[in-house]
């Protein structure tokens, strides 16, 4: 069931985002990772996103163009960084603008950035995560830069081409020896970006959160 008051997945929605194409999805019911629900999943090595078929319209949309960016962030150099994987601040960038397009910021969460250089936070250990001073950190660069970006007339592809050549590329010149490394791991076979159902309560609680220790 389709609600009118969030875009469909369609060529159209690609006009709204800026996207330079409509990035390939399927729908499957009971969608799981290593046993865990999630909402969505890049699979890299298929090129296809997959989205959990029970979400409701605001959540297949927030699937969708999470996933997108997880898509787009693989392809542009922004897939990790030294201090963080695949959910990094510089992919978060691309979601938050996508969200600003279609007018959903409110959609956004901690989880879209709180990955550390240990992995990303649905794999590792609960409490493995940036000290609250990072996440706030990130979360300012998140919404100034997105907020710069939306208006542009660039594509989210060259938004993330622009990221890598202009912050991320100089992050990995400057990496310690021990954090470069990271750089060289092969990604191909991994399932990349799994996209947690946290609507309702979770949801909330990211929002007090950041209420609570944005100073």
């Amino acid at each position: 069931m389709q609600n009118s008051n969030y875009p469909v997945i369609n060529k159209n929605l690609c006009t709204l985002v800026g996207l330079e194409k409509l990035y390939p999805y399927c729908l499957v019911s009971d969608l799981r990772l290593n046993e865990k629900p999630i909402a969505g999943v890049f699979i890299k090595s298929e090129g296809i996103i997959h989205l959990k078929a029970e979400l409701s319209p605001q959540g297949l949309l927030a699937a969708y163009l999470h996933e997108v960016g997880h898509a787009i962030a693989a392809k542009s150099g922004l897939e990790y960084t030294p201090d963080a994987d695949a959910h990094n601040e510089y992919f978060a960038v691309l979601v938050a603008v996508m969200y600003r397009r279609v007018k959903v910021l409110d959609m956004l969460k901690i989880y879209d950035f709180c990955d550390t250089e240990k992995g990303q936070s649905f794999y590792v250990d609960a409490g493995i995560l940036p000290s609250d001073e990072t996440l706030i950190r990130r979360f300012e660069y998140i919404i100034q830069t997105s907020s710069k970006l939306a208006n542009k007339p660039l594509t989210i592809e060259q938004i993330a081409k622009k990221l890598w050549e202009e912050e991320v590329l100089d992050l990995w010149n400057t990496a310690t020896p021990k954090k470069a490394k990271r750089i060289s791991i092969n990604w191909e076979d991994l399932a990349l970006g799994a996209f947690l159902s946290l609507w309702g309560s979770a949801a909330v609680a990211c929002t007090v959160w950041i209420s609570m220790n944005w100073r």
